[in-house]
């Protein structure tokens, strides 16, 4: 299938699925060679959910199959990346942190990037889309782990 994602005059478009891991005070980012982290995610593709395609980024970026998703906001995001201008809608998913999550693990769709757990308030770079760290405090927070 292909990911909705698509160049618009210019400006590539895409539709982002994306999870909020939160273990206590810190959230699961992703990092890589550019100058900020984002949240684990990733395209959606043409024909699947919103839902689905969550957790299936979060299977190919972990390894790991994702436990309840529960949808917490929407964001637009206009943004400059490697000369390119980008327009992008977020979903956001919260997602309680697996116990078999380690601290910091190589990205299994691309080992150029990591995963890592930081907190918000001391990450020695910015976290993008800002505006997504306030989905941490949408009421009920994110739901506790329950092992199968």
């Amino acid at each position: 299938m292909a990911d909705i994602r698509t160049d618009l005059d210019g400006t590539t478009f895409a539709v982002r699925a994306v999870i909020l891991c939160q273990r206590g005070e810190k959230v699961l980012v992703e990092g890589g060679p550019y100058p900020f982290y984002n949240l684990p995610g990733g395209a959606t593709a043409l024909g699947e959910s919103l839902r689905d395609a969550a957790a299936r980024e979060w299977h190919e970026e972990t390894g790991l199959t994702a436990g309840e998703l529960r949808p917490v906001g929407l964001i637009e995001n206009f943004f400059e990346l490697g000369g390119r201008r980008w327009h992008e809608l977020g979903f956001y998913y919260a997602l309680a942190a697996p116990q078999s999550l380690g601290e910091r693990l190589v990205n299994a769709d691309n080992a150029a990037n990591f995963l890592d757990w930081v907190s918000p308030d001391t990450a020695d770079k910015p976290i993008y889309p800002a505006p997504a760290l306030s989905l941490l405090d949408v009421p009920g927070g994110i739901p506790p782990h329950h092992p199968p």
